[in-house]
């Protein structure tokens, strides 16, 4: 009995099972006699254990049995395709014989087989299952003869549109051993009839099941005289999709060759790749997508950083990629399309995982400016650092002057700086795609415009005052010692009065002290500029009378020139 107890407690720690699928004798689907048509699916194996435990009839002279006997058989399936289930499968056993009194354990038949199912309706599944049993072990724990099994499946899902709440499974079978005068049935050539009706749920299934082996070799047998058998029993289903089922089958044909027998079965159904998962390679699954549009990016040039793997481009239509047997748990991952920014992402994959993931990347919508930086009056070259408004990033010319650098769409502000010259802004409006230049003159600090005196008038008049003189002199001097300026007039007024009469009138006072250097100076008359510029640069409010004094004056400039 202990031996039997291990045999039985090793299938139930030995099966798993990835769905709520019911079990066979051998295969994904089934009941404990009776084979279900279908299978959990394409890429799923199977891994489980099917068991028999009696007792031979009661000898009621002696009140003990002649023997006590367990089989079982371990199996493995797997589903290349939907419609295709293959599995192999090795029985093994124990006996207790009473007299003598002995225990034995050793190893059965080993079978093959093929099952081919497909759906007819909705709710109708058909199939055909097909074993060989080799006797390949010892014959007190097997038939001691090869048989070729053949079997057509019926499966109705009666409860699909809730017209009963019952599952019924049918198989019609035939077993050819090639034995001419068999003695026993396990020699005999025989026609198989299983049936089950089942009560399916999530959590248990109670079920019954029918079944005969009717031997066509030993024609002497009534029909009630060969095996019938009815199994009750219930179907389990446990966490991590653990499935196992127990049975009680009662012979109900005129020879009763047992006492009492208990079936048992277990399955662990799961896809292949998650069970090699432990021992198989790190794989990204990625796609690669537009962030702003989210459609996907195709021809995009994918690398794994610091790897020997070779870069792939994304699908042209689905943006898909894969790599496959990634070195290490964490991998850096770098995307590149020409328009759009590059991407750069940690990824973190164990070994055996396959993950998914996505990457979004963005557009460039940018242009250029590119241009040339020179010195207001020589035209040499000047290096500058160029920075854009409102942006950490810093640029620099190369030692021609040189610049081409990318701006975002839409209007920025550019700053050029050197320390020899005065800073230089300038806005640009860039459009995608497009090239903008500049021809960027620094003024250098040194020949900035210099601000000689300022003279002022009363309201209305253009009359310059006697104590001007020493402002001139200065003016005058200044332009014979530096002969790349020129001195400009600049005239303005308060806001009495209208803008056309004070415009005019500014220009009036320009011209009045321009001409006053001329004529008494003896200046060259282009190096003396006048402008007017109206009531448009007041230096003080025009609200008080102080205020609008100072803003009537003429404001006498150095200029550079080029």
């Amino acid at each position: 009995m202990r031996v039997l107890r291990i045999i039985f407690l090793s299938f139930f720690l030995f099966s798993f099972n990835i769905a709520n699928a019911t079990l066979s004798t051998i295969g994904q689907k089934g009941m404990l006699h009776t084979i279900i048509a279908g299978n959990e699916g394409k890429g799923m194996i199977g891994i489980g254990g099917y068991g028999l435990y009696w007792q031979s009839p009661l000898d009621f002279t002696t009140m003990t049995t002649e023997y006590k006997k367990g089989i079982g058989n371990y199996f493995v399936t797997y589903v290349p395709y939907n419609f295709i289930e293959a599995f192999i499968s090795q029985a093994a056993g124990a006996y207790q014989q009473e007299r003598p009194k002995e225990r034995n354990v050793g190893v059965g038949d080993t079978y093959l087989g093929l099952k081919f199912s497909r759906k007819l309706r909705s709710f109708i599944h058909w199939g055909i299952y097909s074993s060989l049993r080799m006797p390949t072990g010892e014959q007190d724990y097997g038939s001691g003869t090869g048989a070729l099994e053949n079997d057509i499946l019926l499966t109705m899902d009666l409860t699909r549109y809730e017209v009963t709440p019952f599952m019924i499974h049918f198989n019609l079978g035939y077993i050819m051993t090639g034995e001419g005068e068999p003695e026993t049935y396990e020699e005999s050539n025989g026609i198989l009839i299983r049936s089950a009706v089942v009560i399916p749920s999530h959590i248990f299934s109670p079920f019954i099941e029918y079944s005969t082996y009717q031997a066509t070799g030993m024609e002497d047998l009534a029909f009630s005289e060969s095996p019938i058998l009815l199994t009750p029993g219930l179907a389990f289903y446990l966490p991590y999709g653990l499935s196992c089922q127990a049975g009680v089958d009662i012979p109900i044909s005129k020879v009763k060759p047992y006492k009492r027998r208990a079936v048992a079965s277990v399955s662990w159904v799961i896809p292949l790749k998650e069970l090699l998962k432990p021992f198989g390679a790190r794989t990204l699954f990625g796609q690669v997508l537009d962030k702003e549009t989210g459609l996907p990016v195709g021809s995009a040039k994918v690398r794994i950083i610091n790897s020997d793997l070779p870069p792939k481009d994304t699908n042209n239509e689905t943006g898909i990629f894969k790599f496959k047997n990634l070195s290490d748990d964490f991998s850096t991952i770098m995307i590149e399309k020409e328009g759009y920014k590059k991407l750069v992402k940690l990824v973190e994959i164990k070994k055996g995982e396959e993950k998914s993931y996505q990457f979004r990347i963005e557009q460039i919508k940018e242009g250029k400016v590119s241009g040339r930086i020179i010195d207001k009056f020589s035209s040499k070259p000047v290096v500058a650092s160029i920075s854009i408004i409102g942006s950490d990033e810093n640029f620099q010319t190369n030692p021609d002057g040189r610049f081409t650098i990318s701006i975002e769409e839409g209007i920025s502000e550019l700053t050029f700086t050197n320390d020899e010259y005065e800073s230089y802004r300038t806005t640009v409006n860039i459009k995608k795609g497009e090239e903008e230049f500049l021809l960027v003159k620094m003024r250098p600090i040194e020949k900035r415009d210099k601000l000689i005196g300022i003279i002022y008038f009363e309201s209305n008049k253009a009359v310059i005052n006697d104590e001007t003189e020493e402002i001139f002199l200065k003016a005058i001097q200044y332009l014979r010692e530096n002969p790349g300026v020129k001195i400009e007039v600049g005239g303005h007024t308060d806001n009495t009065g209208g803008e056309h009469m004070n415009l005019e009138l500014s220009r009036v006072r320009a011209e009045s002290v321009r001409e006053h250097i001329l004529s008494q100076y003896g200046v060259n008359p282009e190096k003396i500029i006048a402008k007017g510029y109206g009531e448009w640069i007041p230096i003080d409010s025009n609200d008080t009378k102080k205020g609008r004094h100072k803003n009537r004056r003429a404001e006498i400039k150095i200029i550079w020139v080029d």
